[in-house]
């Protein structure tokens, strides 16, 4: 799966607690914000 690129862009609106949350996590996990949104979604789907 890693071979495979996308220029898609998915964007949202966020509050500022839910962004600092997102920070505070992507930070703890050692990884962006961007990865760990992919990372979490790809859980949560079955990906």
């Amino acid at each position: 799966m890693r071979g495979i690129h996308s220029d898609n862009l998915v964007a949202f609106r966020a509050s500022d607690t839910l962004v600092s949350a997102l920070r505070l996590q992507a930070e703890q996990s050692g990884v962006s914000v961007s990865e760990y949104l992919r990372s979490t979604v790809r859980e949560k789907v079955g990906l």
